[in-house]
């Protein structure tokens, strides 16, 4: 089975969707399938390996909805493919595909990522709005699948997708490494030996963003320092530069300077080592479709801090492996600092955690759903091509 994945870009910095997808078609390879992955950017091949694990194509330059020799090119790969799978639901290059697909009778899948709900049309609200009129909605209408991460996106895209479509629920999971037995706690330190080793680290791991509660995690630390004056604030990630000089700068006014962290991007070995040294990841996001960060602490035996905004909350929480609080500072404060109060209690649901990712995010069996759905809708696709656009 060929399958053709499309995505706006398919490089690392993009973020959650970009990392599902490579570990997604790096899973589909080895159970005998033949994914491609079709883009406008790359990483190169030889950034972090992953482009070498699955055959990716570059869209040619130029806008895909108005250059013809884009539109020829994407065709190209289209017809070479027996399904195809948009993921997305805002660039041309989704839309142009899932065009040439359907011309050709090839089944199109559409994995929204997210961005149906409120919160995400919310987000630029004009201009999605005219976009979802012309483009988004006769896309998903003439959809062969839609694809939903969690069960709790499906309810959030419930006004938005169209009723007749085929709609079927398949997890992500984190990358292969964090399958592997996590270090020991100490192997951060010689990544961050700038963080003091006797206290609680406590980790925020995300975009720096103002949806991702941030501001709400640096006000609670305070309080945190109160009760334990050696625990330390580790914020790794990156983000729009202005924001993250107004997050230090609220370092500063919280008084909390010589525990907090910046430690900018981290990926790789550090990455999972600085999972495994956390007492708790806090990310009090105010939107999270899925939360690809959460099951990656969970993974290293970590458990959570998280919002009831996240997709994955209720089975975090239904697995005794995160704590659940609100996206205000009062309730961030509160349940931080109950949090770190039982270490014993950390150990638990750091244990069930890595238990839920290695059962419910199994990634051969995810694979294998994905397979099944894909050929159920290849046995059920018409015989000719379909008609229309959108």
């Amino acid at each position: 089975m060929r399958i053709l994945h499309v995505i706006s870009s398919f490089r690392q910095a993009a973020g959650g969707p970009v990392l599902a997808l490579k570990e997604t078609v790096a899973r589909l390879r080895d159970l005998g399938a033949e994914p491609e992955v079709l883009c406008c950017d790359a990483d190169p091949p030889d950034g972090d390996g992953a482009v070498q694990r699955v055959k990716t194509h570059v869209a040619k330059a130029g806008l895909p909805g108005l250059v013809g020799r884009t539109k020829r090119d994407i065709a190209e790969h289209v017809a070479g493919a027996d399904i195809v799978h948009v993921h997305g639901v805002w660039d041309p290059l989704l839309i142009i595909a899932a065009r040439a697909a359907r011309g050709l009778g090839k089944p199109v899948v559409c994995t929204p990522h997210g961005m149906l709900s409120d919160w995400a049309i919310g987000q630029n609200r004009l201009r999605k709005a005219v976009y979802h009129a012309a483009f988004t909605g006769p896309m998903l209408k003439r959809a062969s699948a839609i694809h939903f991460i969690t069960a709790a996106e499906q309810r959030l895209a419930a006004k938005r997708a169209p009723g007749g479509v085929r709609q079927f629920v398949v997890p992500i999971f984190p990358a292969e490494e964090f399958y592997r037995e996590p270090p020991s706690r100490d192997e951060a330190l010689k990544y961050f030996p700038q963080v003091a080793a006797d206290g609680p680290w406590v980790l925020f791991l995300s975009r720096i963003h103002p949806g991702k509660g941030l501001p709400q995690v640096i006000a609670a630390f305070s309080g945190v320092l109160r009760e334990n004056p050696s625990a330390q604030l580790i914020i790794a990630g990156s983000g729009d530069a202005g924001y993250v000089t107004r997050m230090k700068r609220l370092v500063a006014q919280a008084g909390v300077t010589r525990s907090a962290h910046f430690v900018g991007m981290v990926g790789g070995p550090a990455k999972v080592a600085l999972y495994r040294r956390a007492a708790l990841l806090a990310v009090p996001s105010s939107h999270e479709n899925f939360g690809m960060v959460f099951a990656e602490s969970l993974a290293c035996g970590t458990p959570v801090l998280l919002t009831p905004e996240v997709g994955t909350a209720g089975e975090i929480v239904g697995a005794g492996a995160g704590f659940l609080t609100g996206t205000d500072e009062a309730s961030v404060a509160r349940d931080l600092a109950a949090a770190l109060r039982d270490k014993a209690r950390l150990e638990e649901m750091g244990a069930a955690g890595r238990r839920w990712v290695l059962d419910y995010l199994r990634p051969e069996r995810i694979a294998a759903q994905m397979l099944r759905n894909y050929d159920a809708l290849l046995d059920g696709q018409a015989s000719g091509p379909s008609q229309g656009r959108g």
